[in-house]
C-alpha cells in the first residue's frame, strides 16, 4: 500500500482477480487495514484451486504452502475427507470441494 495516504479522506474500490494462487492473504489484510477500501475477490476455486488438489490428497509441500498463504490459514485442509486404505489412514479430496471451499470462505 502506498505510504503517506490519509485514508480518512480517501476512499476506493479494489477488484482482485487472481489467475491462480498468486494472491497472498497478507495483501487482503493490508487492504483491510486502510479501513477505506471496498474489496471484491474473484476466488479461482474451480479453475485453479480445485484442479491442483489431487484426488489422493498427496499435495506437494510447496502447493500446501501456497494455498496456506492464499487462504491465510492452513484451516482449508479440514475440508478433505479422511479415509483408509490397506496401508492405513489417507487424506482424500472431498466431494464437491469447490462448494465446500466457497462455504468455508464465506463463513470466514
Amino acid at each position: 500500500m502506498a505510504s503517506g495516504i490519509d485514508w480518512k479522506h480517501h476512499r476506493g474500490f479494489v477488484f482482485l482477480d487472481p489467475f491462480g494462487t498468486q494472491l497472498s492473504w497478507a495483501t487482503i489484510e493490508a487492504i483491510a487495514k486502510t479501513g477505506a477500501l471496498q474489496v471484491i475477490i474473484n476466488f479461482p476455486l474451480g479453475i485453479a484451486i480445485n484442479r491442483i488438489l489431487p484426488k489422493d490428497g498427496d499435495l506437494p509441500d510447496g502447493w500446501q504452502m501456497a494455498l496456506d498463504a492464499f487462504f491465510g490459514s492452513p484451516d482449508w485442509r479440514q475440508i478433505d475427507q479422511n479415509g483408509h486404505n490397506l496401508f492405513g489412514p489417507v487424506q482424500r479430496k472431498a466431494r464437491n470441494t469447490s462448494e465446500k471451499l466457497r462455504a468455508w470462505i464465506e463463513t470466514g
